[in-house]
């Protein structure tokens, strides 16, 4: 049974799920895999069950993109347009 595709929250790209639903690098929406892996960087999580670092991993990521977007919104504010 295969997944229905979803829109990634940070990078809005559609996600084709029919490939992506079973093994340990396996997409699990709302992030898809790139992006959790490029914005959670950051994260560095050694406890907890599997899904939940992967979870915490997804939240990080989320996070670090919404303070990139703050902070590129509020230099175009003081500085304006480059």
């Amino acid at each position: 049974m295969a997944s229905e595709p979803f829109v990634c929250a940070i990078c809005e790209r559609e996600i084709e799920m029919r490939w992506n639903t079973h093994g340990p690098d396996r997409v699990v929406p709302p992030v898809c895999r790139y992006c959790e892996s490029h914005y959670g960087s950051r994260t560095k999580l050694t406890a907890g069950s599997f899904m939940d670092r992967r979870k915490a991993k997804q939240i990080g990521a989320l996070a670090e993109a919404l303070s990139g977007k703050a902070h590129c919104m509020q230099w175009s504010q003081r500085h304006g347009r480059a």
